[in-house]
């Protein structure tokens, strides 16, 4: 399966990374002005082929393009790109979140790229917690 928007990210240590939480079926670290989500699965459910998990991020991707970007500004839009990670990438970031996440959330992994795929693919958004640089002027009561 081709993917459009793919991006290979050029990081090498955890100093690049911050863990900034997770929810049920995702978990996203920060990378400068830019978040890395993860999808997860439970451990007993097998684990997802890389077409698999590609075509997941895809269907994400086809969700936010298709009915997102009609709902909110512009201003605060930007079309979601696939990154893909090295298996080294991915330790650092395994040894990084290893002590960060909350112990009720640890059932659950990362889609991460086995001996079949030697990528692991990820969504790639802007960190929608910080204002666009054309906004930042812009003045809100209250977070983001």
């Amino acid at each position: 399966m081709l993917i459009q928007s793919t991006v290979r990210l050029d990081f090498e240590a955890a100093d690049d990374l911050q863990y900034r939480g997770e929810g049920n079926s995702a978990l996203v670290v920060s990378l400068g002005r830019d978040v890395l989500r993860f999808f997860k699965h439970a451990p007993r459910e097998d684990k997802q082929s890389c077409e698999e998990s590609f075509q997941r991020i895809q269907r994400h991707i086809h969700f936010v393009e298709t009915v997102v970007r009609h709902v909110i500004s512009p201003d605060f839009y930007s079309t979601p790109r696939v990154a893909l990670l090295s298996r080294k990438q991915m330790k650092t970031i395994a040894k990084l979140i290893g002590d960060k996440r909350p112990s009720f959330r640890l059932s659950k992994g990362i889609q991460c790229a086995d001996s079949a795929c030697a990528q692991t693919a990820a969504l790639l958004l802007p960190d929608y917690c910080c204002l666009p640089q054309h906004l930042r002027d812009f003045r809100t009561e209250g977070p983001i």
